[in-house]
């Protein structure tokens, strides 16, 4: 999901957004500091952790499981 708090976005970016977010495969965007800025809710199914525990993170993905995995 989207972190808005985290990013000033244009309302182009803001559609390609929402278009990943409907997208049927894991989508993970990671910023040029590392942090993840948009985890889909594709990618909460396939590494099994919710966007909002990986929003804003470093881009190891800690999951629910008690394991980390890199994105």
């Amino acid at each position: 999901m989207l972190n808005s708090e985290s990013l000033t976005l244009s309302h182009d970016t803001t559609l390609y957004f929402d278009m990943l977010e409907q997208a049927a495969d894991g989508v993970v965007i990671i910023n040029q500091l590392n942090h993840i800025v948009f985890f889909n809710t594709a990618a909460e199914q396939l590494w099994g952790c919710s966007a909002a525990d990986v929003i804003g993170k470093k881009r190891e993905l800690p999951c629910a499981d008690g394991t980390s995995r890199t994105a």
